[in-house]
């Protein structure tokens, strides 16, 4: 019985298959044609070239981050969907296509990433903490699949010098006079109590948005919900932004008082936002919504904050710069740190630590100043 054939080269027929022998970068596959004089022949010249060329001894560091990242990383559902947006980021903007990534995986060291970790902390140390977390990952699986050793107990985490550490206690918050300007210049603003109410109860500009008329009662905001948007990733690379109200971490489960002079403006409102659902046609439980009754996003609002920051002469500041005011107010006024901390949902005292360092350095400016006074 013949062999079975499927082309035919200067006379001669012959099996041909096309077969995967690797992967580019962007995770392509490339592929090699493989003659014999029938099928089982064919097979045998492939696994003998897989085998003399070691393929996936010669893959490179960058072709298989890429791989994981988008057909590996991206499935794992024990992973935060916010989480997994920022493990993407960090190997899309510090990892792709640096350097490091031409070397053979099996050939990366520690050595290789230190490196690479120690110029990336000189542009910024933010960038190293999240390749970090990343590569981590990265390594456990490809040692799991054999292609290589996990360099990264190896790793030293390049940290702030400590002219630099000050930066993180940085308290960027809002004089007296531009809350006042703030309060005075709201008016019929649509943003109006969202502004009042981050600026009486510190909430976060998520917390705000998943806020519904039922959280607000007898003084109190309770906070049960926040309004958060990350980027969904899909296989091929693409990204889409994707909203969702998602439960706070634990620590940000809390009731919050506000000043009863809130009251009126929560009434009135509420009864605006009632009259102008009839007249648009919607139906809406959250407080604040855009004109159709969808939740406002968080982009547009900041966008709104800054135009009206302009249009008052007041300095462009972030929206979470009325958190931090609240925060030092009441570091101000001699609440206890706990109180604080507890008020503001924060994890651990030493994050509520910054907004006291900061009202100590001031009373210590003022204490500076009563002595100069006295030598004239």
């Amino acid at each position: 019985m013949a062999s079975k054939t499927n082309c035919t080269i200067n006379g001669y027929d012959y099996y041909r298959q096309s077969k995967v022998i690797g992967h580019k970068e962007n995770g392509d596959p490339v592929r090699k044609w493989f003659y014999g004089k029938n099928k089982t022949e064919s097979e045998k010249k492939y696994k003998e070239f897989m085998l003399s060329n070691s393929v996936d001894e010669n893959i490179t560091f960058g072709q298989m981050a890429y791989y994981y990242t988008y057909n590996v990383l991206i499935y794992d559902s024990s992973i935060a969907s916010t989480t997994l947006a920022e493990y993407e980021r960090a190997y899309r903007l510090y990892l792709k296509e640096r350097p490091v990534t031409i070397k053979p995986l099996a050939k990366i060291t520690a050595k290789d990433i230190q490196t690479h970790f120690n110029l990336l902390s000189a542009e910024h140390s933010t960038p190293v903490r999240q390749l970090h977390k990343f590569l981590k990952k990265f390594f456990a699986y490809a040692e799991i699949d054999g292609l290589t050793t996990n360099p990264m107990s190896a790793i030293t985490v390049p940290v702030k010098r400590k002219k630099d550490e000050a930066l993180d206690n940085e308290v960027i918050t809002f004089s007296d006079g531009e809350m006042q300007a703030i309060l005075k210049n709201l008016k019929t603003n649509r943003i109006r109590l969202l502004i009042k109410l981050a600026a009486a109860t510190g909430m976060r500009i998520g917390e705000l948005l998943g806020l519904k008329y039922e959280n607000i009662h007898d003084g109190y905001v309770s906070v049960v919900r926040q309004h958060c948007s990350y980027y969904q990733i899909n296989n091929d690379g693409t990204r889409e932004l994707v909203y969702e109200d998602r439960p706070p971490k634990a620590n940000s489960y809390r009731d919050i008082p506000y000043p009863a002079n809130l009251e009126n403006e929560i009434k009135l409102h509420k009864e605006l936002h009632y009259q102008e659902s009839r007249q648009n046609g919607y139906e809406s439980e959250y407080v604040f919504t855009t004109q159709t009754g969808h939740q406002l996003d968080p982009r547009n609002v900041r966008r709104a904050w800054k135009r009206f920051l302009l249009s008052i002469d007041v300095e462009p500041k972030k929206f979470h710069a009325l958190r931090a005011t609240y925060g030092t107010s009441l570091s101000k006024a001699g609440v206890a740190i706990e109180t604080t901390c507890s008020l503001m949902g924060h994890k651990s005292i030493k994050t509520t630590y910054k907004y006291y360092i900061n009202v100590e350095d001031d009373q210590k400016i003022k204490a500076a100043s009563k002595i100069n006074s006295l030598f004239g």
